[in-house]
This record gives C-alpha cells, sequence and structure tokens, in this order.
C-alpha cells in the first residue's frame, strides 16, 4: 500500500520543484528586463575602454572568470562581514533579540531559501563583473594613453584656492602624530569595506525599489565619468609620485619624508605599501598594474555618493556616512594620495551623478517592465 501511494506523491514533488524552477526561470527574465539600463552603464564603460585602448601596444586586459572569483571569495566575504558588524549594531541598539545566536541564524536562512533575493541580484553582479573589468582595463592603460601632465596645474591650483598653501602643510599641525596617521589610514582603507557592504546590501534586497535603481545608476556613471573620461582628460599621478618621476620643486617631499619615517620607525602605513606596489605595476612588466590616477579622486566620489544613498536610508546613517567621507576627504591629502582639489572635484562629482541618478531611477521606476517585475518579485 506504502509503495503504491509513494508514486503520486514523488510525482507530485517533482512537478512542484518543476513549477517551482519554471516560475524562476521566468522571474529572472524579468529580472533581466528591469535591471538592462543598469546594465547600460557598465557595457558603455567597456565599450569606452575596448575603443580607447585598441590601438594599444599590449593593452591589459582582465579575465571575466577571475573577476568573478574575486568577487565571489574577495568582494562577498568582506561586504559579509561589513554586514554582520552593522547587524550587530542592529541587535544591541534596535532588534534587541533574547537570542543573538538564533537571530543570525534567522538572517542567513533568510538570505539562502529566498532564491527571489539572488534572482533580483544576479543581474547587478554580472554588471558589477563587467564595471570592474572597463575600471581595471582602462585605468591601467591611462598613463599610456595620455601621459602624466596636469599634477603641476594641481599644485597650482591647491596653492589658489588655499591662500597660497599646499593644503598638506595646512593639516600637517593637527595631524602630524604616527598614531593619528595610522588611524587614519585605517579608515582611508575601510572604504573598501563600506564599498562592497554597501553595493552587497542593495544587491540583494528583496524588493526592486527607486532607491535601489538610483545607487546602482549613481555608482556606475560615477566611475565611468569620473574614473574613465575625467581621469583620461586629466591624467596626474598624484603627491607619492612626483618625486618617481623627477618632478622639480617637488612641494611635498616633506609630507612623503613623514609618512616614511612613521612607516619605518613607528608603525607600518598600508599607504605606503599600496603606493609602492602601483609604481611597480607601473614600472615593471612582471608586476600586474591596477592603474594610477589622481585626478578626480574616487575614493572622495563615491563615497559622496554613498552619504547621499545613507541619507536616503536614515539620518542616523546619513550623519556617519557624512562624518566618514570628511575623514576620506583629509585622508586622501594626508596620505600622500591626492591634491586637494583631487578631492574637491571628487566630492561635486558624486553629487552630480547622484542627482542625475535621481531623474533616471524615477522615469524607470515608472516603467511598465519594470512595474510588471516588481509585481512578479512582491507577489
Amino acid at each position: 500500500m506504502n509503495q503504491t501511494q509513494s508514486v503520486p506523491v514523488n510525482a507530485s514533488s517533482r512537478l512542484a520543484m518543476i513549477e517551482r524552477l519554471s516560475g524562476l526561470g521566468s522571474l529572472a527574465l524579468w529580472s533581466l528586463r528591469a535591471h538592462l539600463l543598469l546594465l547600460l552603464l557598465p557595457v558603455t564603460y567597456l565599450a569606452l575602454s575596448n575603443t580607447l585602448t585598441a590601438d594599444l601596444v599590449d593593452p591589459q586586459r582582465a579575465s571575466f572568470l577571475a573577476l568573478a572569483r574575486g568577487l565571489l571569495f574577495i568582494s562577498l566575504p568582506t561586504a559579509l562581514v561589513a554586514m554582520f558588524f552593522v547587524r550587530l549594531g542592529q541587535y544591541a541598539l534596535v532588534i534587541k533579540p533574547e537570542s543573538a545566536v538564533r537571530q543570525i541564524g534567522a538572517d542567513i536562512h533568510y538570505l539562502v531559501a529566498r532564491p527571489r533575493l539572488w534572482v533580483n541580484a544576479l543581474p547587478v553582479v554580472v554588471a558589477m563583473i563587467i564595471h570592474n573589468k572597463a575600471a581595471i582595463e582602462l585605468k591601467a592603460s591611462i598613463p599610456a594613453l595620455n601621459p602624466f601632465s596636469w599634477d603641476k596645474a594641481f599644485i597650482n591650483l591647491d596653492r589658489l584656492l588655499h591662500f597660497g598653501a599646499d593644503p598638506w602643510r595646512l593639516l600637517q599641525p593637527l595631524l602630524s602624530l604616527p598614531y593619528i596617521t595610522f588611524a587614519i589610514n585605517i579608515a582611508y582603507n575601510f572604504w573598501f569595506v563600506l564599498m562592497f557592504g554597501l553595493w552587497f546590501w542593495f544587491a540583494f534586497q528583496d524588493r526592486h525599489s527607486q532607491l535601489r535603481d538610483r545607487f546602482f545608476l549613481a555608482f556606475s556613471l560615477t566611475w565611468l565619468v569620473g574614473g574613465g573620461i575625467m581621469a583620461l582628460a586629466f591624467s596626474s599621478a598624484g603627491p607619492a609620485y612626483l618625486a618617481n618621476l623627477g618632478f622639480a620643486d617637488n612641494p611635498y617631499t616633506d609630507l612623503m619624508a613623514y609618512l616614511h619615517k612613521v612607516h619605518t620607525e613607528v608603525i607600518p602605513l598600508w599607504a605606503l605599501d599600496a603606493q609602492q606596489m602601483l609604481w611597480d605595476g607601473y614600472t615593471r612588466p612582471d608586476v600586474d598594474f591596477v592603474g594610477i590616477s589622481a585626478f578626480p579622486s574616487m575614493h572622495n566620489a563615491i563615497v559622496t555618493m554613498f552619504a547621499c544613498a545613507a541619507w536616503s536610508v536614515n539620518r542616523t546613517f546619513g550623519k556617519l556616512v557624512t562624518a566618514y567621507a570628511a575623514i576620506i576627504l583629509v585622508g586622501s591629502v594626508h596620505l600622500g594620495w591626492h591634491y586637494a582639489v583631487d578631492g574637491y572635484a571628487g566630492i561635486a562629482l558624486g553629487l552630480a551623478c547622484w542627482h542625475v541618478a535621481g531623474y533616471v531611477a524615477r522615469w524607470h521606476d515608472c516603467q511598465p517592465w519594470v512595474e510588471a517585475y516588481r509585481a512578479r518579485l512582491h507577489g
């Protein structure tokens, strides 16, 4: 009797599984259509990069597979760590669960057991891989396409805006203690954690919202304009590399001497190791080259855009990210990465792209194919 009854039960289970997979497949197609606009900017960025670098003798090309592995094994774990600590803060201050362990288990189950989250996230994950390929390849090619030539102009503009002084000298009386410099260096590197954390947080939301569209549109547009067009047009190396380039009357000699003294005699500064790594990539063919480009500061541009997004989430988050953006602006100058005008241009760019993305996201949110996808996703 049991064997006779098991056949229809198993058949029913298989049928239910097929229907569920078919439903997810249909939802994935709707998701792709609803995210086409978000895919357009990275594809445009990649097309621009390929066009500009096509005539170079040995243009750098990044593997899609390697980028996907990096996203899976580096970016995603970094984002999960960031979101974990944010969640712990929510447990302590907002949710206050009886058992943090059970709450974490419920959070993990929610993420794993909701395939709709993954269907909603997949197009923007693909967009991120395309975007990374474009950004890496174009940035690495900037010196070959347009050799560094704007550093002197930016030094002079810095002095013009700061009453004849180099901005780092105005900061030095406040920051020239080794452990303050070290703390700023840690904060500066935390930018990557914030970037991956926010990016995946928006990607894996269970709603297709206007704010989510605006975030990804602004992110891609900021990189396309700032990391692509502006970086190429105003090619500059930045303060850390002036001595290596044989720059006459280098006004950053004393700053770099201070940083190297802290690095060798007191406490290691990751910024100097990173700067040396980039220089090795620029000068040695046996080392992978990520790229050197000072103007505009993409650290400042992206964190400004993040601050705008954070204000749209809630006021407390907005205040925290805005305060962090101020630290990034100071750190970009103090650590020798950028001229102050690089940071100012980055801030203006981040604000402008967030503003433009708002108009586009509002238009996109009203389109019938987006509304149809949202109904299926939330239904």
